[in-house]
């Protein structure tokens, strides 16, 4: 198995190529000549720079983000992931003031303590980034998807053997 990370433009074209026999997805579509499933759910936690005043809450609620900046991967309307997260927002009255990190592919943590804004992510709760971000529950707990995708109308016996397998990870919901 080979193991990339692509933007969801790039992971669609090599699935419907052949090139990639299974994507993993938070939020994409499956398009026309593609086969979507929910096969996890992770929870999902606020990542806060270390110093920053929210830092010291053992949890925090959606509704503590208002005015609360915060940092994304993709532009609203372009990102199905950054507008999931933007819903779930808005869902619990806040607006999110987003910003696209400039900095691709930077995990979501070590974004926090550069930028001093907040994020969304699913690592666990407690210090993280050598000690430059805090990690913190969000209570109520919300938990964000992981998809499966892969070509329609196709075979592939290492893909058959992940997905019903899927539900054995943590977070699975399959099996």
């Amino acid at each position: 198995a080979h193991v990339r990370q692509l933007f969801p433009d790039e992971l669609r074209d090599q699935l419907l190529t052949g090139a990639c026999d299974l994507g993993l997805s938070r939020s994409m579509p499956a398009d026309t000549g593609l086969t979507r499933a929910r096969i996890a759910e992770h929870r999902l936690r606020v990542a806060v720079p270390a110093g920053h005043p929210l830092a010291a809450h053992p949890v925090l609620a959606l509704a503590d983000l208002s005015g609360e900046p915060l940092t994304v991967w993709g532009e609203s309307g372009s990102s199905a992931y950054t507008d999931l997260l933007i819903g779930l927002c808005r869902q619990a009255g806040v607006e999110p003031d987003t910003q696209r990190n400039p900095v691709q592919g930077t995990p979501p943590i070590t974004a926090v303590s550069a930028t001093g804004r907040i994020a969304f992510v699913t690592a666990p709760p407690g210090p993280a980034a050598g000690g430059a971000a805090q990690v913190i529950d969000l209570d109520p707990p919300v938990h964000v998807p992981v998809h499966a995708l892969w070509p329609a109308h196709t075979t592939c016996r290492d893909r058959d053997v992940f997905l019903s397998r899927a539900g054995d990870f943590p977070g699975g919901t399959a099996g």
